[in-house]
């Protein structure tokens, strides 16, 4: 069974899922910063607005309020699908609904099609929250995480077996500023899957 999507479909299924069948919504492109610029650019981020939201210290390790809209959602995971050499896959390895981003060259299944552990450079939590998870180096970590955008996955050492890469819970992006700075993580995670930071 065929797992990954277009962004096309993935937008569909996120806005039906929350709208019913209302008229599409336009979605805007989200700008890229330049590879080289990414460390430099992030550790310029603000601090994150606000209380941060209620987070599970468990597994699943989840957000569970303050939610990103549909639509913020929808720009999200659009202009993920729109970096080169990702697919997008709906992970059956994680909460009902997770959207997994794949560098192509990454992708490895098992038997049934499911995607093996290791394949993923993050995933998008289902629509009613839109919170995400990703690696990132230290250097990059410790600023997303002093800035109150993130916090520790219960098993990042475990996961990475240090605290060289920490595996992040990042909270969803409540309006297009908070998703300024999310997206700018998110293209930190990818540049380090791709080696590039």
């Amino acid at each position: 069974m065929q797992r990954y999507a277009s962004a096309l479909i993935l937008s569909t299924i996120l806005l039906v899922s929350a709208c019913g069948s209302d008229a599409p919504t336009q979605v805007k492109p989200l700008a890229t910063i330049e590879m080289d610029q990414l460390l430099s650019t992030l550790q310029r981020i603000p601090d994150r607005p606000g209380p941060n939201p209620t987070a599970t210290f468990e597994i699943p390790h989840q957000q569970l309020n303050q939610p990103a809209p549909i639509v913020v959602q929808e720009e999200l995971i659009t202009a993920v699908a729109a970096l080169p050499n990702v697919l997008l896959w709906e992970s059956p390895n994680f909460l009902p609904g997770a959207i997994s981003w794949i560098l192509g060259e990454s992708l490895n299944t098992d038997e049934k099609g499911d995607l093996t552990a290791g394949s993923e450079f993050g995933h998008q939590h289902r629509n009613e929250v839109g919170s995400m998870h990703l690696n990132l180096p230290a250097a990059a970590s410790q600023i997303v995480l002093e800035k109150g955008w993130a916090v520790l996955h219960p098993l990042s050492a475990v996961i990475h077996g240090s605290r060289a890469v920490d595996y992040l819970l990042v909270y969803a992006p409540r309006d297009n500023e908070d998703l300024k700075i999310v997206w700018l993580i998110v293209q930190a995670s990818y540049a380090f899957a791709r080696g590039e930071l």
